[in-house]
């Protein structure tokens, strides 16, 4: 895994070294929630804030059409507020799991542009390919009863689904974007032995402001 992924960034340096076209500084503000999975407790999903941010590179195939790759530094932080009775004292109790996981995210986006002049609206989708490089975890637990949620291995390759709508201000000149995305994810954080275990779904909202070169 560590030389598929030495090979994957080296590529992608290559590739902006040597691209002459658009090249995009981002910076990623999110809003993602978690979902414990296979759990008979009673599960809310909490969004937690984070920030990324990383390059893309732009390759247009006309006014209209394009694809977006980059590299970016990643952080999903996430948490689910779960509720439960203690049996001691028949009470509903809560903790809050809360993750903070880091990737190397490859992402990789097809752009539709509807105007191609001061203010370019567009519509893309795709994927981002994640590689785990660290994390950590923590519950808050008011009630004091040290129950927690599995915290099992993380995957080391993951994908996550992004579609969303941008705005592309001046692009001869200020070359601003702003960008919404929703994001899902495609699998599970955890690697675990059972399917009984618990394990940890992310969706959310970014808000992405990236700088056109």
């Amino acid at each position: 895994m560590k030389r598929f992924l030495t090979i994957i960034v080296l590529l992608f340096t290559l590739s902006f070294a040597s691209y002459g076209g658009y090249i995009h500084l981002k910076l990623d503000l999110g809003r993602h929630s978690g979902y414990l999975i296979n759990t008979n407790r009673i599960v809310y999903k909490e969004a937690k804030y984070d920030i990324s941010g990383g390059v893309s590179a732009e390759f247009n195939f006309s006014r209209a059409f394009a694809l977006e790759f980059g590299a970016f530094y990643k952080t999903y932080k996430v948490a689910a507020n779960v509720q439960y009775i203690l049996t001691d004292t028949n009470k509903i109790a809560y903790y809050t799991p809360i993750y903070k996981v880091h990737y190397l995210s490859i992402p990789s986006y097809f752009k539709l542009y509807f105007l191609n002049e001061e203010i370019s609206p567009y519509f893309f989708v795709g994927a981002d390919i994640n590689f785990y490089l660290n994390s950590s975890y923590e519950f808050e637990d008011p009630d004091g009863t040290g129950i927690g949620p599995y915290d099992g291995k993380h995957k080391d390759f993951r994908v996550f689904f992004d579609i969303g709508l941008g705005v592309l201000f001046a692009p001869d000149s200020l070359g601003l974007e702003i960008e919404i995305h929703l994001v899902n994810d495609f699998g599970y954080m955890f690697k675990t032995k059972t399917d009984d275990d618990y394990n940890v779904r992310i969706n959310g909202v970014e808000l992405v402001i990236g700088k056109r070169f």
